[in-house]
């Protein structure tokens, strides 16, 4: 049998479950990716660049539009949306803020994709191949015919994370105002986070730096790089000019301690969720403290595109998921950051007759009158091997509950 406890309204939205759990996720992944052009080309060049044409046409165009202006037939499904190549306007680069990217940078974004968005690695392909995209994305925009990129921004003497720099970078986190777009804790709630834009006046969902996503990479050198070259067309600044030569490096080192030391309950390597076994009554509350007994398992959210109505770009990116049994039942508690106010749900904070939010009985037709809601779906029979059920409402000869 299923129980299903009132959600909580909390910062976090938190639901109870009683029962197996078999937690399971859809992706979509669509491929994307951008060209170069190389000035005066030689014949082995223009050879070069019209593979590079293919290739473009084959992996890229769908998402970045065959004139590279961003809007190939996915465009309209995507967030983020896909960079438009016209502009000249790169966000990941090591170069100072205002300069065109290097080589090595795109080819870095072609190797490495970007985290939270549609774009994947493209490390099937060549490194030649690589290499060739990047002068075939370069013609998209006349700027790399006139400019060239200014010297990547060195990233030197990287300090250790320890808890001072992280209360130093906590200050200039607060001395910045960072929060104004972020939050207080980094949630991407700030009081400025909804009226933000980018260049193409396409509204910008403000990173949650708890999720430990970023476009650029995860890593401490990676958020330096950030707050040192900015993110060309987005709102995002450059933090170079800020301090004084002397200091810059280790404000910006301890600043990105700081929002590294935010991240929260991050996906590790495993997906599997235990439930610990207690001789004690199961938890009826998510606040109770007999939860700290089982060990949290965190898995990223990707949008729903199986079914009618789709939603490729949902608002939770990930959960936390416990379970503990007593031999008779087994309760789970998930977790997740809900960062869209909730004015249909009932509670005391936030019905501001805001008509901005999603019409959710609309929206959600028939699917019950729980804007936030969870389904668990389990195997009924054990499987043999790890062969498991169809995720999405099981297949025939392997029924499942939900």
């Amino acid at each position: 049998m299923l129980r299903q406890f009132p959600l909580v309204k909390k910062e976090k939205k938190v639901a109870l479950i009683s029962i197996s759990l078999c937690l399971l996720l859809s992706c979509l992944v669509f491929y994307s990716l951008a060209p170069r052009a190389s000035t005066n080309p030689t014949s082995d060049s223009q050879t070069d660049l019209e593979k590079a044409k293919k290739l473009y046409l084959f992996y890229c165009a769908g998402c970045h539009g065959e004139k590279g202006d961003g809007l190939g037939k996915a465009a309209e499904f995507l967030y983020p949306k896909p960079r438009d190549f016209t502009k000249g306007l790169f966000k990941i680069r090591t170069t100072p803020s205002g300069s065109l990217p290097t080589d090595e940078d795109l080819l870095g974004t072609i190797s490495q994709g970007m985290y939270g968005s549609a774009m994947p690695n493209f490390n099937f392909l060549t490194v030649d191949e690589k290499k060739a995209l990047v002068q075939y994305l370069k013609t998209f925009s006349e700027a790399f015919q006139y400019r060239e990129p200014e010297s990547s921004v060195p990233v030197i003497n990287e300090p250790p994370a320890t808890p001072k720099t992280i209360e130093v970078g906590r200050k200039i986190y607060e001395i910045m105002e960072c929060g104004k777009c972020h939050g207080d804790k980094g949630k991407g709630d700030g009081p400025s986070a909804s009226t933000l834009k980018d260049d193409w006046q396409i509204p910008i969902k403000v990173r949650d730096f708890t999720t430990g996503i970023y476009k650029g990479g995860p890593t401490n050198k990676d958020l330096y790089l950030r707050f040192t070259t900015g993110m060309n067309g987005t709102p995002m600044p450059s933090f170079y000019d800020v301090f004084s030569e002397e200091e810059r490096e280790a404000k910006l080192w301890a600043l990105s301690a700081y929002v590294r030391s935010l991240q929260a309950n991050q996906p590790g390597e495993t997906s599997v969720v235990r439930a610990n076994r207690i001789s004690d009554p199961l938890p009826a509350t998510p606040d109770d403290p007999v939860w700290e007994q089982a060990r949290p398992v965190s898995i990223f959210l990707t949008g729903q595109v199986i079914a009618s109505p789709r939603w490729q770009t949902p608002g939770v990116d990930g959960v936390t998921v416990r379970a503990l049994h007593n031999d008779e039942s087994v309760a789970l508690l998930v977790e997740w950051h809900d960062p869209f106010q909730d004015t249909e749900g009932g509670g005391n904070e936030g019905d501001t007759g805001d008509t901005t939010y999603v019409n959710l009985d609309q929206f959600l037709g028939t699917a019950g009158p729980f804007p936030d809601a969870l389904a668990v779906q389990f195997s009924q029979s054990l499987s043999e091997g790890t062969q498991k059920p169809y995720f999405f409402w099981g297949q025939a000869g392997q029924p499942v509950n939900v």
